[in-house]
């Protein structure tokens, strides 16, 4: 999924410019959170 997130990146790469650092902020924060609950999942 990443992979064609990237390529549609470089695909519009204006949009990229635009938009594109917070494609990169909302998969940053949900990488965390479901790296948080897998943490407290594993906890329990």
């Amino acid at each position: 999924m990443l992979e064609v997130i990237w390529i549609f990146c470089f695909w519009n790469f204006d949009n990229w410019l635009n938009y594109g650092w917070l494609i990169y902020l909302l998969h940053l924060v949900s990488f965390n959170c479901s790296v948080l609950y897998k943490d407290k999942f594993t906890q329990q």
